[in-house]
Protein backbone atom coordinates (compact mmCIF):
# COMPACT_ATOMS: atom_id res chain seq x y z
CA UNK A 1 0.00 0.00 0.00
CA UNK A 2 1.24 3.63 -1.07
CA UNK A 3 0.60 6.04 1.29
CA UNK A 4 -0.65 9.46 -0.02
CA UNK A 5 1.02 12.43 0.88
CA UNK A 6 -0.66 13.57 4.57
CA UNK A 7 -1.48 9.89 4.82
CA UNK A 8 -0.37 8.77 8.79
CA UNK A 9 1.51 12.01 9.11
CA UNK A 10 0.93 12.25 12.87
CA UNK A 11 2.71 9.33 12.78
CA UNK A 12 5.64 11.29 12.66
CA UNK A 13 7.69 12.07 15.73
CA UNK A 14 9.80 15.54 16.53
CA UNK A 15 11.27 17.20 18.87
CA UNK A 16 9.84 20.18 18.16
CA UNK A 17 8.77 23.19 15.47
CA UNK A 18 11.16 24.60 13.14
CA UNK A 19 10.62 27.85 12.26
CA UNK A 20 12.80 28.31 9.27
CA UNK A 21 15.44 31.01 8.23
CA UNK A 22 14.58 33.46 5.86
CA UNK A 23 16.94 35.40 3.99
CA UNK A 24 14.37 38.88 5.27
CA UNK A 25 14.44 37.04 8.02
CA UNK A 26 11.78 35.11 10.70
CA UNK A 27 11.01 36.52 13.35
CA UNK A 28 9.96 33.53 14.66
CA UNK A 29 13.56 31.73 14.12
CA UNK A 30 14.58 30.24 17.44
CA UNK A 31 17.85 28.54 18.95
CA UNK A 32 15.91 25.67 18.53
CA UNK A 33 15.84 26.12 14.89
CA UNK A 34 19.29 27.24 15.24
CA UNK A 35 20.56 23.89 16.37
CA UNK A 36 18.61 21.94 13.19
CA UNK A 37 20.47 24.56 11.36
CA UNK A 38 23.96 22.94 13.50
CA UNK A 39 22.73 19.48 12.74
CA UNK A 40 22.61 20.25 8.75
CA UNK A 41 26.09 21.45 8.39
CA UNK A 42 27.53 19.26 10.59
CA UNK A 43 27.96 21.83 14.03
CA UNK A 44 28.04 21.80 17.77
CA UNK A 45 26.22 22.56 19.85
CA UNK A 46 23.27 21.31 17.20
CA UNK A 47 24.73 17.93 17.42
CA UNK A 48 25.18 17.18 21.15
CA UNK A 49 21.94 18.54 21.78
CA UNK A 50 20.21 16.73 19.43
CA UNK A 51 22.78 13.06 20.14
CA UNK A 52 21.58 13.41 24.12
CA UNK A 53 18.14 14.13 23.08
CA UNK A 54 18.00 11.16 20.65
CA UNK A 55 20.14 8.77 23.05
CA UNK A 56 17.14 9.50 25.86
CA UNK A 57 14.35 9.00 23.05
CA UNK A 58 15.87 5.39 22.37
CA UNK A 59 16.40 4.42 25.50
CA UNK A 60 17.38 0.16 25.82
CA UNK A 61 15.33 -0.49 22.59
CA UNK A 62 16.87 -2.62 19.88
CA UNK A 63 16.68 -0.56 15.93
CA UNK A 64 18.36 0.03 13.05
CA UNK A 65 18.99 3.63 12.47
CA UNK A 66 18.06 4.38 8.76
CA UNK A 67 17.93 8.11 7.31
CA UNK A 68 16.12 10.01 4.99
CA UNK A 69 18.61 10.48 2.03
CA UNK A 70 19.44 14.60 0.92
CA UNK A 71 18.14 15.29 -2.67
CA UNK A 72 21.21 14.65 -4.61
CA UNK A 73 22.30 11.41 -5.41
CA UNK A 74 24.99 9.61 -3.86
CA UNK A 75 26.17 7.88 -0.43
CA UNK A 76 24.01 9.83 2.04
CA UNK A 77 27.10 11.85 4.18
CA UNK A 78 24.67 14.69 5.49
CA UNK A 79 24.37 16.03 8.42
CA UNK A 80 21.56 13.78 9.89
CA UNK A 81 23.50 10.53 8.79
CA UNK A 82 26.41 12.10 10.72
CA UNK A 83 24.11 12.92 13.62
CA UNK A 84 22.86 9.21 13.29
CA UNK A 85 25.98 7.58 12.96
CA UNK A 86 27.47 9.47 16.11
CA UNK A 87 24.46 8.15 18.15
CA UNK A 88 25.01 4.47 17.03
CA UNK A 89 28.49 4.45 18.22
CA UNK A 90 27.71 5.46 21.82
CA UNK A 91 24.21 2.94 21.80
CA UNK A 92 25.61 -0.92 21.70
CA UNK A 93 21.64 -1.76 21.10
CA UNK A 94 21.81 0.44 18.08
CA UNK A 95 23.02 -1.36 14.43
CA UNK A 96 24.09 1.31 11.51
CA UNK A 97 21.45 1.51 8.79
CA UNK A 98 22.54 5.25 7.50
CA UNK A 99 23.68 3.54 3.99
CA UNK A 100 20.15 1.81 3.48
CA UNK A 101 18.45 4.05 1.63
CA UNK A 102 20.08 5.56 -1.21
CA UNK A 103 19.38 8.30 -3.66
CA UNK A 104 19.87 6.98 -7.23
CA UNK A 105 18.46 9.96 -9.08
CA UNK A 106 19.30 13.96 -8.09
CA UNK A 107 15.53 15.72 -7.62
CA UNK A 108 15.28 19.37 -6.95
CA UNK A 109 15.10 20.31 -3.27
CA UNK A 110 11.69 20.53 -1.81
CA UNK A 111 12.71 23.26 0.43
CA UNK A 112 13.54 25.13 -2.56
CA UNK A 113 10.50 25.14 -4.26
CA UNK A 114 10.59 21.31 -5.86
CA UNK A 115 7.85 19.17 -6.00
CA UNK A 116 6.53 17.72 -2.43
CA UNK A 117 4.96 14.07 -3.50
CA UNK A 118 5.67 10.73 -2.09
CA UNK A 119 6.10 9.74 -5.55
CA UNK A 120 9.33 12.01 -6.58
CA UNK A 121 10.71 9.81 -3.88
CA UNK A 122 9.79 6.76 -4.33
CA UNK A 123 11.19 6.82 -8.30
CA UNK A 124 14.51 8.00 -6.72
CA UNK A 125 15.50 6.07 -4.01
CA UNK A 126 15.93 2.54 -3.32
CA UNK A 127 17.26 0.36 -0.41
CA UNK A 128 20.24 -1.19 -0.58
CA UNK A 129 21.84 -3.69 2.36
CA UNK A 130 18.03 -4.66 2.08
CA UNK A 131 19.74 -7.43 4.53
CA UNK A 132 20.57 -5.01 7.18
CA UNK A 133 16.61 -3.87 7.78
CA UNK A 134 14.92 -7.16 6.81
CA UNK A 135 12.97 -8.61 9.74
CA UNK A 136 14.25 -5.17 12.13
CA UNK A 137 12.71 -2.86 13.63
CA UNK A 138 13.27 0.30 12.25
CA UNK A 139 14.35 4.20 13.63
CA UNK A 140 13.71 6.58 10.41
CA UNK A 141 15.25 9.61 11.37
CA UNK A 142 15.32 12.92 9.25
CA UNK A 143 16.39 16.59 9.87
CA UNK A 144 13.17 18.15 9.15
CA UNK A 145 9.02 17.34 8.16
CA UNK A 146 7.53 19.32 6.44
CA UNK A 147 4.73 17.40 4.43
CA UNK A 148 6.16 13.80 5.28
CA UNK A 149 6.42 12.77 1.60
CA UNK A 150 10.35 11.98 1.95
CA UNK A 151 9.28 9.84 5.24
CA UNK A 152 6.38 8.15 3.95
CA UNK A 153 8.38 7.14 0.62
CA UNK A 154 11.19 6.03 2.77
CA UNK A 155 9.20 3.76 5.32
CA UNK A 156 7.25 2.72 2.70
CA UNK A 157 10.51 1.64 1.20
CA UNK A 158 11.88 -0.58 4.35
CA UNK A 159 8.77 -2.14 4.89
CA UNK A 160 8.56 -3.15 1.11
CA UNK A 161 12.35 -4.57 1.87
CA UNK A 162 10.93 -6.44 4.52
CA UNK A 163 11.46 -4.35 8.01
CA UNK A 164 9.02 -5.63 10.74
CA UNK A 165 8.35 -1.86 11.94
CA UNK A 166 9.18 1.79 10.98
CA UNK A 167 9.29 4.37 13.32
CA UNK A 168 9.58 7.91 11.75
CA UNK A 169 11.28 10.65 13.65
CA UNK A 170 12.41 13.93 12.47
CA UNK A 171 14.17 16.91 14.75
CA UNK A 172 11.67 18.89 14.03
CA UNK A 173 8.71 19.83 12.14
CA UNK A 174 8.59 22.95 9.93
CA UNK A 175 5.89 25.41 11.40
CA UNK A 176 3.05 25.68 8.37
Amino acid sequence: MILKNGDDYNNIITFGTYHPYRRNSNSRFNPFSGKILDVKDKRNPGLDFFAQKLLKKLSNREFVVCTVPPSKKGPNNNGIAFLARTVIKLKDTLSDGTNCLRRFKTVPPSHLGGERSIEKHLSSIKVIHSEIVNDQHVFLLDDVTTTGSSMHACKQLLLDAGAKKVQCFALGKTES
